[in-house]
């Protein structure tokens, strides 16, 4: 994992509770279509906070797609 990845998800219990806070309260403030049986990112919703946080073990997803979730989302936005 590289230093940036380390900064952001190699933290305690505590904090990590507090980062998927924000990331749900983000997701749930978004004015976009959701389907919740589908978390995966489309071109009218990005995908959910929970699928974000697993992929973010995949080694080079969070230098592709940002290291949180807030930042994910300023990146889909730009896409879309």
């Amino acid at each position: 994992m590289d230093e940036l990845w380390t900064k952001h998800f190699n933290v305690s219990n505590e904090e990590w509770e507090k980062i998927c806070e924000r990331a749900l309260d983000i997701w749930d403030k978004l004015d976009v279509p959701k389907d919740p049986d589908d978390l995966l990112e489309s071109n009218k919703c990005p995908m959910h906070p929970n699928t974000f946080m697993n992929l973010s073990s995949v080694s080079g997803f969070n230098h592709m797609n940002g290291y949180t979730y807030e930042d994910y989302i300023a990146g889909w936005k730009k896409r879309i």
